[in-house]
């Protein structure tokens, strides 16, 4: 933690790097993709959410089979 504070406070005597909103679009896509497609989640059994999601609409689906007696 202490490596990652010394980057993150010499990064703030760099000077300002001037992006375009379409560098900033991209780099948030990628960010969201990761995080909904290959981000393993610790609640739902470090599984990506997109595979947890689609998991619970294929037992949705499947017939229920009810028994009389």
């Amino acid at each position: 933690m202490e490596a990652r504070f010394h980057v993150r406070i010499e990064s703030w005597h760099d000077p300002p790097v001037t992006r375009l909103s379409s560098d900033v679009e991209l780099a948030t896509a990628e960010w969201v993709d990761w995080y909904n497609h290959r981000r393993l989640h610790g609640e739902i059994g470090h599984v990506p959410p997109v595979e947890c999601e689609a998991n619970y609409y294929t037992e949705l689906t499947k017939p229920q089979v009810i028994t009389t007696i």
